[in-house]
């Protein structure tokens, strides 16, 4: 069984929504904070996302969702890939 078989259909929509929600702020941020520091240095290479996940307090749910680790690693995948997306490839000398 792949991960994907173990959601039904409208957990995964809820997910889905529910990552693209959570990562928007974030995205946002990100962009406020380049332009930011646009004209002082280029940055050199794209910025890698870590979320950490303290366990200690028990599971998280939002909107019926689980915030587990593998929720967690789909939401910095999916802020990784916007960040990507979003910065044009450069060649360095």
């Amino acid at each position: 069984m792949t991960h994907i078989e173990k959601y039904d259909i409208n957990e995964i929509m809820n997910e889905d929504e529910m990552i693209k929600e959570l990562a928007k702020p974030i995205i946002e941020k990100l962009k406020e904070l380049e332009k930011t520091y646009e004209g002082d240095h280029t940055i050199m290479e794209i910025p890698r996302i870590k979320f950490i996940h303290d366990g200690m307090n028990g599971p998280i749910e939002i909107d019926g969702v689980e915030i587990d680790d593998v929720f967690i690693e789909r939401l910095e995948q999916y802020v990784q890939d916007e960040i990507e997306m979003s910065h044009t490839p450069t060649i360095l000398h």
